[in-house]
């Protein structure tokens, strides 16, 4: 549970963003079965993207079978809790109209809600780690005070991140029907959150993923500025150890270069990020080549930064190679990277895999790279098996 995971039993200040499906049940009644479970596949794939971008892995996620839990006891999440809800605000019915080919005006609009309460962590009969108290059913409750694609906050979390998004005040008194709970335990101060900032987005001293979310609300311009003050600071930074000896702290420059790049959508600033590391006399690193490759718009430009790699004498790592076999087309290419890497001594994993089984031409060599994966003692993950499902031809296989 990243910062989680260092707690004891607690109580903690926890925060829970809340998101709902208004409607669900009905939608996903008037889907045919094979779409219906599409779109239970593409809720997964469509949050997974914001969730690692936004550094919220450390969290807690729980699917609840018409939304999600987001859950964390680091108030220095809470500022990208609130980005995930206005990314999934939105764009999510549009995103899962371009993963389902479901229309968009037929998938649900949802309700959000960000809010604090007190818990306690405690441990599952499974193993598994959850917290329980009044986060979760704050945020519930949150919620239900909330018209389509809105965002509700409580009045902790405002002071969490007054500073850099706008906020306005709701009178849930005077909310209409549709705005308001069918039943609440207590009266919640609450307030709608608005935008990011733009003075906040652009701080040069804000977290990278705010330029994430400034791209996915198609917000490019204010990313464009913030992607450069960031970068000259890192590069101001770096000239000034140039000479002395902070290797440490150079990497720590370096990590959040990369932190940077790997937020950026713009493959161009992608570049003249890299242009800026270098002009600071910082030496790239494998993460930095990963991510080259990851944004690179041909796959023959990810393996020239392969090669480029190479022959700089970073050695290539599971990541690496991953990134190129989702990138190649050709399956004999997937089965030469393949080769290559086990030649070079890096062990493929579940994600090596799941790439090649998604990347294989026919259902028949999905299940041949399947076998193999078993063979070398690699467990199967829900996504192995939900690509399998996808590549079936019939519900007997």
């Amino acid at each position: 549970m990243g910062n989680d995971s260092q707690a004891t039993d607690g109580p903690y200040s926890v925060y829970c963003l809340c998101i709902d499906m208004i409607g669900s049940t009905k939608a996903g009644l008037e889907l045919p079965s094979r779409q219906y479970d599409k779109f239970n596949r593409a809720l997964v794939e469509q949050i997974k993207p914001h969730w690692e971008a936004l550094d919220l892995t450390g969290g807690l996620l729980k699917f609840t079978g018409d939304g999600w839990r987001l859950m964390t006891n680091d108030p220095g999440k809470v500022p990208a809790l609130c980005c995930l809800a206005m990314i999934m605000a939105r764009g999510f019915q549009d995103e899962m109209s371009e993963r389902t080919s479901i229309p968009a005006e037929r998938i649900p609009p949802l309700r959000l809600a960000v809010c604090a309460g007190r818990d306690i962590r405690v441990e599952l009969p499974d193993g598994r780690q959850d917290w329980v108290g009044d986060s979760v059913r704050r945020a519930v409750r949150a919620a239900g005070y909330c018209f389509a694609n809105e965002i509700i906050i409580d009045t902790p979390v405002k002071y969490v991140v007054l500073r850099d998004f706008a906020i306005t005040d709701v009178d849930v008194e005077g909310r209409t029907k549709e705005g308001k709970p069918v039943k609440a335990e207590e009266k919640l101060d609450l307030h709608v959150l608005g935008d990011l900032k733009t003075e906040a987005a652009t701080d040069s001293e804000a977290p990278e993923y705010y330029v994430y979310a400034l791209e996915v609300m198609g917000k490019g311009e204010e990313a464009g500025r913030m992607t450069k003050e960031v970068s000259e600071r890192l590069e101001d930074e770096a000239g000034q150890l140039q000479g002395l000896e902070e290797e440490g702290k150079l990497r720590d420059i370096l990590r959040s270069w990369n932190r940077l790049m790997a937020r950026v959508g713009s493959y161009s600033r992608v570049i003249e990020i890299l242009n800026g590391i270098r002009e600071a006399g910082v030496a790239p690193d494998v993460v930095t080549y990963n991510i080259l490759m990851n944004k690179a718009q041909e796959y023959d430009e990810a393996k020239m930064w392969f090669k480029r790699m190479v022959e700089e004498g970073i050695e290539p790592d599971v990541v690496t190679y991953n990134t190129l076999i989702n990138g190649a087309s050709d399956c004999d290419e997937h089965r030469r990277w393949l080769d290559r890497m086990v030649q070079e001594g890096v062990e493929p994993t579940v994600v090596t895999y799941n790439t090649l089984i998604n990347g294989a031409s026919d259902y028949d060599e999905q299940k041949q790279w399947f076998e193999r994966m078993v063979e070398e003692g690699i467990e199967p993950t829900v996504v192995t098996y939900n690509t399998l499902i996808n590549g079936a031809s019939d519900y007997d296989v």
